[in-house]
């Protein structure tokens, strides 16, 4: 599979901070909280399995150098901004489904 190493991550940033945020709306705490989190967890494994795979070979040039550092803060300053993202959309899901059953449960 092409790029496994950043599906892993992304995975992390986007189901893992969507799962966060469902968890952490259930057992009402914040879920942007949460899924922050997850998105600096996934976007730190992101950059570790890119620095073990790809940044420990000898670039031999320093524009190069220069881009690898670049990218990495970008993945490390973005990635917890989408985690914010799908943590709230997370708990904003869970906080609708469960505020349609208790609807639905007081009605019957």
């Amino acid at each position: 599979m092409p790029n496994s190493e950043a599906t892993i991550s992304a995975g992390i940033m986007i189901l893992g901070a969507f799962i966060a945020g469902v968890a952490a709306s259930i057992r009402s705490s914040d879920p942007n909280a949460a899924g922050l989190r997850a998105g600096f967890i996934g976007g730190v494994l992101g950059l570790l399995t890119f620095i073990s795979a790809a940044g420990l070979t000898p670039t031999g040039s320093l524009p190069r150098l220069v881009f690898v550092v670049f990218a990495s803060g970008l993945v490390v300053c973005v990635a917890p901004l989408f985690g914010l993202g799908f943590g709230h959309i997370g708990g904003w899901i869970a906080n609708a489904v469960i505020s349609r059953l208790t609807t639905r449960a007081a009605t019957i």
